[in-house]
């Protein structure tokens, strides 16, 4: 009862101050991206006149990832009707935990959400955009702010953990093993770790920012690739040598740059600039016109297949620090891609974005 009370009072407070105008501020605002085109082809897309996104790759079902990503572009465009149905149908259909956490998945057939877990990665990326959202609309400041406090807080009690430093875990529960975490570097959004630690200046975002960009140097393959996931030793705090032993109920991609680690340089770029050490990735692209989708860092297999035109895109950002316009959004039909599509408009928000940061 005490713990509650003293919530209430903390969430009064925080209301209190946002409307007195000393809440967060940035030093300088998120530019608009201007690309209208290539939003409106995209809500076409994928998002649902009720707010929800579609994952066309799992049977049109939903995810907080993509709800995030979804909130996340259309502050970038300034889409307010937009931004404010993506959260009403997140709200009512994801946030039913007993926290302030989503459930990580909702598919078309009942029960509509069968796992109760959240996602890490989708949960800030929903924060993210809620701030963003109060830094735009300042009618509506108190109420996104408020939210996105909420959700934060909710994430620093389940999900951050320290040993030796700080990290997130991917989900609530799951990932904490006898001997060793499982973490997911694609997972740490780093502009949205830059924004909560402003939003809560106590915080463990600043920390978890700047020891996530060292986590990340340390846990590259020898080739300089990041990887999918990786394993953290809990007596050391150290990340397990590849490679790893087979664990049985373990299929994650642990000796994969893929489809996951494939974030880790957009999120990078979008706060530094891509001032990060990936020239074993920049090596790696530059070899090839078409570089495979995915690369097996301990037997050196790779995808028969090349990279789309999402993961093109950030090559091109890496590289380039531009994106070609021919792995820019450009249609929308039957064999559109949601993850490749989003990856390829959040490679162009986060160039657009990329001169606000001062780490």
């Amino acid at each position: 009862m005490l713990l509650r009370l003293n919530r209430i009072i903390a969430f009064s407070l925080f209301v209190f101050l946002i409307a007195c105008e000393s809440g967060p501020k940035a030093r300088e605002p998120y530019p608009k991206w201007q690309d209208q085109t290539q939003w409106q082809q995209f809500k076409q897309c994928f998002i649902k006149q009720d707010g929800r996104v579609i994952d066309t790759w799992q049977s049109n079902g939903s995810h907080s990832e993509g709800q995030g990503y979804g909130m996340l572009l259309a502050t970038a465009v300034h889409d307010k009707e937009t931004f404010d149905e993506l959260w009403l149908w997140t709200q009512s259909n994801l946030q039913i935990r007993d926290d302030d956490l989503m459930v990580w998945r909702w598919q078309n057939t009942k029960p509509f959400t069968p796992d109760m877990n959240n996602a890490t990665d989708g949960d800030l990326l929903i924060a993210w955009a809620l701030i963003r959202a109060g830094e735009i609309w300042r009618e509506q400041r108190t109420d996104y702010l408020f939210h996105a406090n909420k959700i934060l807080t909710s994430l620093a009690e389940s999900v951050v953990k320290k040993n030796k430093r700080y990290f997130l875990l991917p989900a609530a529960y799951g990932f904490e093993h006898d001997e060793y975490y499982v973490v997911n570097l694609s997972y740490y959004v780093y502009p949205a770790l830059f924004d909560a630690a402003r939003l809560q200046v106590d915080g463990p975002w600043r920390n978890l920012l700047e020891d996530g960009l060292d986590m990340l140097r340390t846990s590259l393959s020898h080739d300089g690739l990041p990887t999918d996931w990786n394993r953290i030793d809990r007596a050391s705090g150290k990340f397990i040598e590849r490679p790893y032993s087979k664990v049985a109920e373990d299929e994650l991609t642990y000796d994969r740059f893929g489809y996951e680690a494939i974030r880790i340089p957009l999120y990078s770029c979008w706060i530094n600039g891509c001032q990060s050490g990936f020239d074993g990735l920049r090596a790696f692209w530059r070899a090839m016109r078409l570089p495979p989708a995915w690369i097996d860092l301990n037997g050196g297999g790779q995808a028969e297949y090349p990279l789309a035109n999402g993961g093109m895109a950030i090559r091109d950002l890496l590289l380039e620090k531009r994106i070609g316009d021919k792995y820019k959004f450009n249609q929308c039909n039957e064999s559109s891609d949601y993850y490749n599509s989003v990856l390829s408009l959040l490679s162009q928000v986060a160039l657009n974005d990329s001169k606000v940061f001062d780490l």
